[in-house]
């Protein structure tokens, strides 16, 4: 999909699409939404990186959910675990 397209269908501008590029060039490949990091994946056709910005279907649905707020489904936090300890832990009754 190009960036046209792309822009379209995430429902920004071409120039916000390519200005996320470049602050995801700056950040080692990643935009950060949300505190969410997203990795920044496109092709770009023709000799020395001169042709076109191609983007995949997958990764235009991930960045929207992305924008979306929709976070990756969280664990429950683990109850810490003592080797050392054979009771029960707890508030201890009188």
């Amino acid at each position: 999909m190009n960036v046209r397209e792309a822009a379209a269908y995430l429902g920004i501008a071409r120039k916000t699409l390519y200005k996320w590029k470049r602050q995801a060039v700056r950040n080692q490949g990643y935009l950060i939404f949300q505190g969410r990091a997203v990795r920044f994946r496109y092709r770009q056709t023709g000799v020395v990186g001169q042709g076109r910005i191609l983007f995949e279907q997958q990764w235009l649905d991930e960045l929207k959910r992305a924008m979306e707020g929709e976070s990756p489904t969280r664990r429950q936090p683990a109850r810490p675990s003592f080797s050392n300890i054979n009771v029960p832990l707890g508030i201890p009754s009188r």
